[in-house]
């Protein structure tokens, strides 16, 4: 997937930038996990990423083809320069 990461949202202070999406923006590595199970979880998830974040659906390349995956992004990500 392509994107900006940037050092904002509570999990950058740990290590984890917020990313927000951008067709022309580097390429960002993310892991694809699957299970059934997300779906009944997605609200837990939600609460847990905070009002910070949105859960979008974006398309992500993987060695096997690109796939539709769920990730979140900051909200309101800053306009690049």
């Amino acid at each position: 997937m392509h994107g900006r990461l940037i050092q904002e949202g509570w999990g950058s202070a740990l290590g984890f930038p917020g990313l927000a999406l951008d067709l022309d923006g580097e390429r960002v590595d993310v892991e694809v996990l699957e299970s059934g199970d997300l779906p009944e979880h997605w609200p837990r998830l939600d609460e847990f990423e905070g009002p910070q974040y949105d859960r979008v659906v974006a398309e992500v390349h993987t060695p096997h083809g690109p796939v539709e995956a769920c990730i979140y992004v900051l909200k309101a990500a800053p306009a690049s320069t």
